[in-house]
């Protein structure tokens, strides 16, 4: 177990050359799509941002999180707008140690929304969903797991128009060798 809390962080900051990105193009022939979208140059681009976890204990529960915020700009063609990233993005995840051989989780995340398109008529709007887990240890150290994603059954976008999945269920057999 861990004594105490540890906090982290980071700040970070880059100008990209030549830095690629999914551009909004004009309707033209060989495209059969209602928008036209292609990969170009947007020459510089600027990425800053900070990150903070924390980790701890409240009994016998283990708490972590992360945060991030994150500012992307595109120094060459600023109408050229950077797309699928948040600007915000939060996970926080607690763990319970029942006894040596079972533990149960719940974690969530959420972010903003992000750009789906360039020209920012494509917006994928923010969410947050949530998920349970139990495990389960055997003495040789093998660990069978069962879960559940997007526990509420949200209906949520990465990019706009391609939803993700809904609430689905797994089980996972680690075997150590």
């Amino acid at each position: 177990a861990r004594t105490g809390w540890l906090i982290d962080t980071a700040v970070f900051h880059s100008e990209v050359r030549n830095s690629i990105q999914t551009v909004r193009i004009p309707q033209q022939a060989g495209c059969n799509n209602a928008t036209c979208d292609q990969p170009q140059n947007v020459a510089k681009a600027r990425n800053t941002g900070l990150e903070v976890g924390l980790q701890g204990d409240v009994g016998p529960v283990g708490i972590s999180g992360n945060y991030t915020l994150l500012q992307r700009k595109n120094l060459s063609a600023p109408a050229v707008r950077p797309t699928d990233t948040p600007r915000h993005k939060l996970f926080l995840t607690a763990n319970w140690k029942i006894n040596a051989a079972w533990d149960l989780s719940a974690s969530g995340e959420a972010t903003s929304e992000r750009l789906s398109s360039s020209d920012g008529s494509q917006v994928a709007r923010g969410y947050a969903v949530y998920h349970l887990k139990a495990g389960y240890r055997f003495a040789n150290h093998m660990r069978v797991e069962a879960g559940v994603r997007n526990l509420f059954d949200r209906l949520y976008e990465h990019s706009e128009g391609y939803p993700m999945a809904g609430r689905n269920y797994f089980v996972n057999l680690n075997v150590p060798f």
